[in-house]
Formats: C-alpha cells, sequence, structure tokens
C-alpha cells in the first residue's frame, strides 16, 4: 500500500502497471455530512472517494436499507450516490433514498455499508472521477 498526503507520482505508478500490480485509489478526508432535508441533523463523517477497482482485496458488503440483509459487492456507488454506514444514517435521521450533503454537494443515499475492507467508522463511500 502506498499512502501519501500529496498525489502518488507518475513515476510510481508507471512502475506499478510495469510491475503488472493491480490499483485502486481512494482519497480519504473529513467532512460534516447534513440531512439535506433537515439540516439541523449532522455528523463528522470520514469520507472516502474510491476508483473502480476498490477494494483490490475482499469485498464490501451493503444492503438497501439500514436493517436489512447485506450481501457482498464488488460494485462501487454509481456517481451523484454515496454509500454509508448505519453510524451515520442514524446520526443525521436519515434512510437510504434520502438525499445528504457533503460541503456544497448533495448526493443520494444509495445504500448501507455493513462491511468494508479497510473501514474506520462513521463512513460515507462515494465514487470518484
Amino acid at each position: 500500500m502506498v499512502s501519501s498526503d500529496q498525489p502518488i507520482s507518475e513515476s510510481l505508478r508507471a512502475k506499478a502497471r510495469n510491475a503488472q500490480l493491480q490499483t485502486a485509489e481512494t482519497v480519504t478526508f473529513p467532512s460534516m455530512a447534513l440531512n439535506a432535508a433537515n439540516l439541523d441533523r449532522n455528523a463528522l463523517a470520514a469520507v472516502k472517494a474510491v476508483s473502480p477497482a476498490y477494494p483490490l482485496r475482499g469485498s464490501m458488503r451493503v444492503s438497501n436499507e439500514a436493517a436489512a440483509a447485506d450481501a457482498p459487492t464488488r460494485e462501487i456507488p454509481r456517481a451523484g450516490t454515496v454509500w454509508v454506514d448505519p453510524q451515520l444514517l442514524q446520526a443525521i435521521g436519515a434512510k437510504p433514498g434520502d438525499e445528504l450533503k457533503l460541503g456544497e454537494s448533495t448526493f443520494r443515499i444509495d445504500r448501507v455499508i455493513t462491511i468494508e475492507p479497510d473501514r474506520g467508522t462513521a463512513s460515507s463511500t462515494s465514487r470518484r472521477g
């Protein structure tokens, strides 16, 4: 794993390609997540934007509702949507189908993350790029 607070250099990316390594990119940052229908319902969240190859190992488990059965997936959120963990849903009083604001952007909550291979807490995952 390569981790940096700066963009990864093209030379390092080329070395990974030449070694035929699989790569995925993630960008993680803290942000206030707000329920778009009730801006008083908000919480600090660890937001992770991911590239299509994410995760490199294992799979995420997601569900369509907070208390519903989950299933493994190798997909990532579609553009304009986010997947969130149950704790964040509870904190902001939202459910799948509701809208969530991160900064100036608004996203539709699409799925609930139950297991993420490299997950912290109070997560929101969105599509990068």
